[in-house]
């Protein structure tokens, strides 16, 4: 919706500045429209981030039933893994790497390292929350009217590779719940 909004919000100024008469206010009520719009993403991100934890605790307390011994830790440890700056750098994907074997019959990767995609996937979530930092300044300061230099480009970079980060974090969530649903099986 944001990359959708950002091309109608580029197409409404480079249509006013080609000379086409646009209704008094169309860039500026599009311009609230658009922020309005990036509003309701930070609150959509903030509920994925809180559904995507409960559901790693609740993978976690799987993988420890189906006797996996490195998938467990505390509730804050968790947290603390994906939110503290500094820790969050590697311990979304050890966590993840540690719970993709616990969850499954058969390691598919050394012990210690998990399938390949799993590091991309937390590459693709540090790239794309760095360029929306660099879009917003890290303010978000949504006062200001919309740039249409860089912070925009940016910003539909950000969109397109945070699109890709949630394609690998499915991938992620559905491999690990069936790994854990196969084991769960094969021990009845």
């Amino acid at each position: 919706m944001v990359i959708q909004g950002a091309y109608l919000y580029l197409g409404i100024v480079w249509r006013g500045l080609a000379g086409e008469v646009l209704p008094p206010g169309t860039i500026e009520a599009h311009s609230r429209q658009f922020l309005t719009l990036r509003r309701i993403q930070v609150a959509v991100w903030i509920t994925t981030i809180v559904l995507f934890l409960a559901w790693v605790r609740r993978a976690q307390s799987r993988a420890r039933a189906l006797g996996g011994p490195r998938a467990g830790g505390s509730r804050w440890g968790t947290i603390a893994a994906f939110l503290v700056p500094g820790p969050n750098l590697v311990g979304p994907v050890r966590l993840m790497s540690a719970l993709w074997h616990d969850s499954g019959l058969r390691p598919a990767a050394p012990r210690g390292r998990g399938p390949w995609w799993v590091g991309w996937w937390w590459a693709l979530v540090l790239a794309a929350a760095l360029a929306h930092g660099l879009t917003t300044g890290f303010a978000a300061d949504w006062s200001r009217p919309l740039d249409l230099g860089g912070p925009m480009q940016l910003l539909l970079l950000a969109e397109l590779v945070e699109i890709a980060a949630a394609v690998l974090a499915i991938l992620l969530v559905r491999r690990i719940t069936g790994r854990q649903e196969d084991q769960a099986q094969a021990l009845r």
